[in-house]
């Protein structure tokens, strides 16, 4: 009874200092969301960004398989 009486305090205590940053993050995500929105939506605009993720996606089927091929070698 006594550890109890104890340990609730202490236990209160942590989940309140976890919880405030968790607050604090929740109230400025918004904003960061919004203004991540704004930058890649600037990035579209720009041609050789567009042809890296072109060509990004086009060499990811032989990533996957050499991926693949390493992991059966082990």
């Amino acid at each position: 009874m006594i550890v109890a009486v104890a340990l609730l305090p202490a236990l209160a205590w942590s989940i309140a200092s976890l919880l405030r940053p968790i607050r604090q993050m929740a109230e400025h995500l918004e904003h960061v969301v919004d203004d991540l929105n704004e930058t890649v939506g600037s990035l579209d605009a720009i041609p050789d960004l567009a042809e890296t993720v072109m060509l990004t996606g086009a060499g990811r089927p032989g990533a996957e398989r050499y991926r693949e091929a390493v992991r059966r070698a082990r």
